[in-house]
């Protein structure tokens, strides 16, 4: 099912990426439009633009205890707009139980280098170490 304002483009990418996370053996919780609704992470901070956001997936690698985002970005002008990189600052820098929480980005073939300098451009040190970016 097409969220309203998703392209295909992000709805392909973000259902392969939930498909790497359960082919790792962790467990997807939910998937934001896939007739779910992902957690909100408060933006007490005020952080970027200031907005709770949701990520597109919300996982766990139950083994480790410790909570995975995933966020799905395709290269139309998403990797560094304002929503995204406060995506990226509120998803990289939470902990549970004392585990810090992973960001991951699924990408399109060919961007990462791109994303990679985005993130190095927005996040310090502490944040970066929680995020990984995976290229599809």
């Amino acid at each position: 099912m097409l969220e309203k304002g998703e392209s295909e483009d992000h709805r392909k990418l973000k259902l392969r990426l939930s498909e790497s996370f359960k082919n790792k053996g962790w467990s997807v919780e939910r998937i934001d439009g896939e007739g779910e609704q992902t957690e909100s992470v408060e933006n007490k901070d005020n952080i970027g633009d200031g907005e709770n956001k949701r990520p597109d997936i919300d996982a766990k690698d139950k083994s480790k205890g410790r909570v995975i985002r995933g966020e799905a970005k395709i290269d139309n002008g998403d990797f560094d707009s304002d929503h995204s990189i406060t995506q990226y600052k509120l998803f990289s820098n939470r902990s549970s139980n004392g585990i810090d929480s992973w960001l991951i980005i699924g990408i399109p073939n060919r961007t990462k280098e791109k994303m990679d300098k985005v993130l190095s451009d927005n996040l310090n040190d502490e944040s970066l170490k929680n995020v990984l970016v995976w290229e599809y």
